[in-house]
């Protein structure tokens, strides 16, 4: 009688009968990541492609796949503001949607006390929601991730800083992603 067993090891598929060995293929896996959260209108994933070699190994290809996506702003729950460097860079931060609206419209505040909210066509970066601020858009858009650009306050004057940037780092739906995964939309 003949035994016959099939076993992994080392990535290779291993097939012998009677001890003798006829077949070797690698175990070679392809794979593909889940899409991630809209980042720059655009998300992307990672396919891994593994091709059985002669030698029995698996050559393996990353290649990253992109589409177009798109974010309703209203549903953002989370505003994340970055880029300022030096003079108020304590701008930049995560801002959680707060239950109620100011000047009838969203309104956020950060871990650090800053509020982001709208007032006499711009939206403003201040310690309170009246009184002075540290930064403001230039623009009169609907909501902070549809600003076009952001002057801010430089000890002197408010001066357009073109590194300042929003985008959502959580929606309504629950779906959170870290800071390297975030979504942006116009800006």
């Amino acid at each position: 009688s003949t035994s016959t067993s099939t076993t992994i090891s080392n990535n290779k598929l291993r097939h012998t009968e009677s001890s003798r060995l006829l077949l070797l293929l690698p175990a070679c896996i392809s794979s593909a990541t889940s899409w991630s959260f809209c980042i720059d209108e655009v998300e992307t994933r990672t396919v891994v492609t593994s091709v059985a070699q002669d030698d029995g190994t698996c050559m393996e290809t990353r290649t990253t796949e992109t589409r177009s996506c798109e974010i309703d702003a209203m549903a953002c729950t989370t505003v994340q503001l970055y880029g300022r460097t030096g003079f108020n860079a304590g701008i930049n931060g995560d801002y959680v949607k707060l239950p109620d609206k100011i000047n009838e419209k969203d309104a956020f505040q950060s871990s650090s006390g800053f509020f982001l909210y709208w007032r006499s066509s711009f939206w403003r970066i201040a310690p309170a929601t009246s009184g002075g601020y540290y930064a403001r858009s230039a623009d009169d858009a609907e909501h902070p991730l549809l600003v076009d650009s952001w002057l801010v306050y430089s000890g002197q004057s408010f001066d357009a800083d073109p590194a300042v940037k929003t985008r959502c780092v959580a929606i309504d739906s629950g779906e959170t992603t870290s800071s390297s995964t975030t979504a942006t939309t116009q800006t």
